[in-house]
């Protein structure tokens, strides 16, 4: 579903994923999930738009909400701060919504996304970083080894607390 000269998508992975949140009665769970996503996305849209970044499409998918956004020729400072930007606003939520479910899925966005594995805001942050004084070629291939590494660490990690939640 597109609106507004397709600069909004639905996919339809998200109208699959609300059906069946409210069939399997989890749907207070993916809303608090959504909410906390939109949360999120909402910081780096307003990042952006503070910075004067043109943002060309937000679309709804399943796994989250993504805007997409002419941020590639912008200074260090400014994707550094669009990109860490959903990361403090779940930082905020944290802080202005005092319930267990909220900051249980907060902390999880939080953890997940400081992550250095593409396309997570944890990679941009650093890459955003690193981007003029390292070719994209080493700095792709620190982001494979950190990514392999963490993957292993959450692997261990779930190992030993005998959870696949991880």
């Amino acid at each position: 579903i597109q609106c507004m000269k397709n600069k909004y998508n639905i996919n339809y992975s998200f109208l699959l994923l609300i059906a069946f949140s409210l069939i399997s009665g989890v749907y207070k769970e993916v809303f608090i999930l959504l909410f906390c996503l939109f949360f999120h996305e909402l910081g780096h849209i307003l990042f952006a738009l503070i910075f004067r970044i043109n943002i060309k499409k937000i679309e709804l998918h399943a796994y989250g909400i993504i805007a997409n956004m002419d941020i590639d020729n912008s200074s260090k400072i400014r994707k550094f701060f669009v990109y860490s930007a959903g990361i403090i606003f779940n930082c905020i939520l944290l802080l202005l919504i005092d319930n267990y479910e909220f900051d249980l899925f907060n902390k999880m966005l939080i953890l997940f996304n400081v992550l250095f594995i593409y396309p997570l805001d944890g990679y941009h942050i650093i890459y955003s970083l690193l981007e003029n004084d390292i070719n994209d070629l080493k700095i792709f291939k620190i982001s494979i080894y950190i990514s392999i590494f963490m993957i292993l660490v959450l692997f261990v990690a779930s190992i030993y607390t005998k959870t696949v939640a991880l």
